[in-house]
């Protein structure tokens, strides 16, 4: 693996480990996380952001997501507007492995 997606690793794992000690948001976190990859494939980086905005751990992961991201891109994803648009595309595919990893180690931390 390259340094850029062990970083990206590690950083996941450290977000999903916040949210295991919070008995009641874990299981919306981790249906969440599970959504995120198919739901960034499907209505794009943008759709994928408003419906977060609308749920209640939505925030969270919105938050865990953007601080991923902004690790590889300097840009605030939870404002999409900021995010350029020649750099969209690029933007969403660093989302989109952003969510793979958030997934992984929701599945395995997070899991009862």
């Amino acid at each position: 693996m390259r340094n850029l997606e062990l970083e990206m690793a590690r950083r996941a794992m450290e977000k999903v480990k916040e949210v295991a000690n919070e008995a009641q948001s874990k299981q919306e976190y981790l249906t969440l996380a599970r959504k995120l990859g198919s739901m960034i494939i499907q209505n794009g980086l943008i759709g994928t952001i408003a419906y977060l905005k609308n749920k209640s751990q939505g925030s969270v992961i919105l938050g865990h997501l953007n601080e991923l991201v902004s690790q590889q891109i300097p840009v605030d994803i939870s404002k999409p507007e900021s995010v350029p648009e020649r750099d969209y595309f690029k933007v969403q595919a660093v989302a989109l492995e952003a969510s793979k990893w958030l997934k992984r180690y929701a599945e395995i931390l997070l899991k009862e």
